[in-house]
């Protein structure tokens, strides 16, 4: 199982796939190409994903996350989010 995975300098990523993991925390702020976020079955409370601004997905579902910090670019009716009901969802 990865409980922490370090992506910062990986600047070109587009998407990334974290099933059914236990990681907790993931930060993203050094990738500003992504696309696709697919965290489902994380223990992710968390997620900032405001320097995101080229997002498209993000799959969240069946985790414990309460928050969740997006750009102001993924308001936008293309913008596909799959998160629990529970979770407040900010833009920035």
């Amino acid at each position: 199982d990865i409980e922490e995975l370090d992506v910062s300098h990986n600047k070109q990523l587009k998407n990334l796939l974290v099933f059914f993991n236990p990681i907790k925390t993931l930060d993203l702020k050094e990738n500003p190409w992504l696309e696709e976020l697919y965290c489902r079955g994380t223990k992710i409370m968390q997620l900032d994903l405001t320097q995101n601004h080229m997002l498209k997905k993000v799959l969240c579902s069946d985790t414990p996350l309460k928050k969740l910090y997006l750009s102001k670019s993924c308001d936008r009716y293309e913008f596909k989010l799959l998160v629990p009901d529970s979770t407040m969802v900010e833009f920035w």
